[in-house]
């Protein structure tokens, strides 16, 4: 029989799920609840942090776990102000990489625009990056990069 365990923390959030085989997942949280981190552990690997109490920097600064990390923030640009979310991949021994980012137009909004939402996602297998404008929950425009032809391809609203 293959078991996979999970351990919570008081507010009831998982924290710790392990794996039939040994590997496990560790997740951090910020003070809203909302999942912050997720730091894979591989099958084998020693885990030298304790998951329910540690600081993510002194995770990242050990350089030895796979770690997909979410940063959130409030940016005004432009005198609107944005909820902005940030994916990172961070591998031992690489370099981190942005893999997207989520910025949701808080300010500013219209009755006829009551929505504004730009998502940027970078395909690190095929090189391209895909930016797309939301309003009113419908894709407005979304373009294509390829960074490897050095092109872009634009579709407009259907």
């Amino acid at each position: 029989m293959l078991t996979t365990s999970n351990i919570y923390n008081n507010p009831g959030q998982i924290i710790q799920t392990i794996n039939h085989d040994g590997a496990s997942t560790v997740f951090d949280y910020n003070e809203l609840g909302e999942r912050t981190a997720t730091i894979s552990v591989a099958a084998g690997q020693t885990r030298d942090f304790n998951p329910q109490g540690f600081t993510l920097e002194d995770v990242i600064a050990r350089d030895k776990y796979v770690i997909s990390l979410t940063t959130e923030s409030t940016e005004s640009t432009e005198g609107e102000w944005w909820r902005c979310a940030t994916s990172i991949f961070d591998k031992p021994g690489e370099n981190a990489l942005t893999t997207s980012v989520h910025r949701t137009q808080l300010t500013g909004l219209t009755l006829q625009n009551n929505s504004c939402s730009i998502l940027i996602d970078a395909d690190t297998t095929t090189g391209s990056i895909r930016t797309m404008d939301y309003n009113d929950d419908t894709p407005s425009v979304t373009n294509y990069y390829n960074l490897n032809q050095r092109s872009r391809n634009q579709t407009e609203p259907m």
